[in-house]
């Protein structure tokens, strides 16, 4: 079992993996949708690191509930009544009661346009991360001192399957896309580092690894805006995992990310959730009141950014870290959240 411990290198990969999808979402974007990759591998690797010695799946289970529904479920119920009001506005949205169900118990299905989304558009990475929550807590149960084997020879079954069997159900489709590899990219840096990551720190591996950071950005950047014919998992999945393993081996415990300006990256990823959930409807509000088209992009880039992190930063405080405290209390004294 490893040492529990903060890695502010990892929260700040979170905020550039954040920034990263704001800017794909805004009009006239050369690219950014990796930046989902990236959260997928830091999802892989921090469910590994945080269930390291645990065994109360339910207990894992209540907590990522708490972390993760009353936002998601809020901006799913408000891009619903949007979408009742201002069809139009939506590509790939149908507001009906069934599909707000589904999204509601991440229950994948074919939108407008042949797309596999809920309700909420963006969404549909939260469906595959409850579905790895759940395979998760199922690995704490039945194979405690297996979890991670366990996790990654599951979801290596489901991606054969897809590639074997070519599933033309929407939910078997979602479930078998290989995108579900990043997860196990995810946990191989985990294992990697359990094994290995003291070492490292021993002969104090720094600085080298940061000139690849640009470098991969690159790749990844180059790759969205040539639309490369490769897997997914190959073009952005194996790059994410790269600047994970330099987040975790080069940068791990560096003060470097308490100081100014890294330490702002830091918040960023802190209140990165709330960021991914709220900043789509920032960023399309911001672009129709203010007529911002495509001309003038970097200007309208820097208003973007600036408004979905104030949006961002005001939702982790007033409801994010509210909940999770409110969750935490009650915890403590046996109420309701209680075992």
């Amino acid at each position: 079992m490893m040492e529990r411990k903060r890695y502010d290198s990892i929260q700040a990969l979170r905020a550039l993996a954040a920034l990263c999808v704001i800017l794909c979402h805004i009009e006239g974007s050369v690219g950014g949708q990796f930046g989902v990759d990236i959260f997928m591998c830091i999802t892989g690797f921090m469910i590994a690191y945080t269930t390291d010695g645990s065994a109360c799946a339910g207990e894992f289970l209540r907590h990522r509930a708490v972390r993760i529904l009353p936002l998601y479920y809020a901006v799913t119920v408000l891009t619903y009544i949007s979408a009742l009001a201002m069809p139009s506005l939506f590509w790939t949205t149908v507001a009906t009661a069934p599909n707000l169900l589904k999204s509601f118990f991440f229950l994948p299905y074919e939108s407008r346009g042949g797309h596999i989304l809920p309700v909420f558009p963006i969404g549909w990475t939260i469906n595959y991360e409850m579905g790895f929550y759940i395979l998760a807590a199922a690995a704490m149960k039945w194979f405690p001192k297996r979890k991670t084997w366990f996790m990654q020879a599951s979801l290596l079954a489901l991606v054969l399957a897809g590639e074997v069997f070519r599933p033309q159900n929407a939910a078997l489709k979602f479930w078998t896309s290989e995108i579900l590899l990043e997860f196990c990219f995810g946990m191989f840096v985990f294992e990697s580092f359990k094994r290995f990551g003291k070492e490292a720190g021993r002969k104090k591996i720094s600085g080298g690894g940061g000139f690849l950071v640009p470098i991969l950005f690159f790749w990844m950047f180059l790759a969205d805006f040539h639309n490369l014919d490769l897997p997914r998992s190959v073009k952005w999945g194996i790059p994410a995992a790269a600047l994970l393993s330099i987040c975790v081996f080069w940068f791990g415990g560096n003060s470097m990310f308490e100081k100014k300006p890294l330490c702002f990256f830091v918040k960023i990823g802190d209140a990165s959730y709330s960021l991914y959930l709220t900043h789509y409807f920032v960023v399309k509000v911001l672009e129709r009141v203010f007529h911002m088209g495509s001309g003038n992009f970097f200007g309208k880039a820097a208003v973007c950014f600036l408004g979905s992190l104030l949006v961002a930063f005001f939702v982790y405080e007033m409801a994010e870290k509210r909940i999770a405290g409110f969750y935490k209390a009650h915890k403590q004294i046996g109420g309701v959240f209680g075992r």
